[in-house]
């Protein structure tokens, strides 16, 4: 049996871009794409619907691209400029 493994060895590819090639990711260039889809025939591979169904399932439930944003948000600033909190009442550095 043909995996993706074998499919990156002969593409020259990492076995996460084929995975992405073989589901045609709009991220990857059309042309990683097409050299995958190549390559994957030239070796006759074919998916295993067991495991297609259950990768399905997996996605379907995935919460939205909200854990993305909050990453983006987090990263997005150094933190030497983000405001330090509040010590706690009595803590030294208490001015209140």
């Amino acid at each position: 049996m043909v995996t993706q493994r074998d499919i990156a060895q002969a593409a020259g590819l990492s076995q996460a871009t084929v995975s992405l090639a073989l589901r045609r990711h709009p991220g990857l260039p059309a042309t990683t794409i097409d050299r995958v889809h190549a390559a994957a025939a030239s070796l006759g591979y074919r998916p295993d619907p067991l495991i297609s169904a259950l990768m399905s399932q997996r996605q379907a439930r995935k919460p939205g691209g909200t854990l993305r944003a909050k990453i983006a948000f987090l990263t997005a600033f150094p933190s030497h400029r983000l405001p330090r909190p509040a010590p706690p009442p009595g803590a030294p550095g208490d001015h209140h």
